[in-house]
């Protein structure tokens, strides 16, 4: 029996992280209030242009659709969306 358990302990040590890693790079598109497109890529934020270009998010406070406000620097979030 603790040899069973073993082998699912080993399993999940190994499942865990890898779920978590696929989740923290999907992306997610989200729009600025004032309509300009973004995508967040794990803690990486970039403007999307139409012709699919991605430009990071300039540093500053930046307002979204929904009125919640994340804060960038140099492309990367440092706070908002659950930092």
């Amino acid at each position: 029996m603790k040899t069973l358990w073993r082998v699912l302990l080993a399993g999940l040590i190994v499942a865990i992280p890898m779920a978590y890693a696929q989740m923290s790079h999907a992306a997610e598109s989200l729009t600025f209030s004032d309509g300009t497109k973004i995508i967040i890529e794990g803690t990486r934020a970039y403007i999307t242009g139409e012709d699919g270009t991605k430009t990071p998010v300039p540093d500053g406070n930046h307002e979204l659709s929904n009125g919640d406000v994340i804060t960038t620097e140099s492309g990367e979030i440092i706070a908002g969306l659950n930092h």
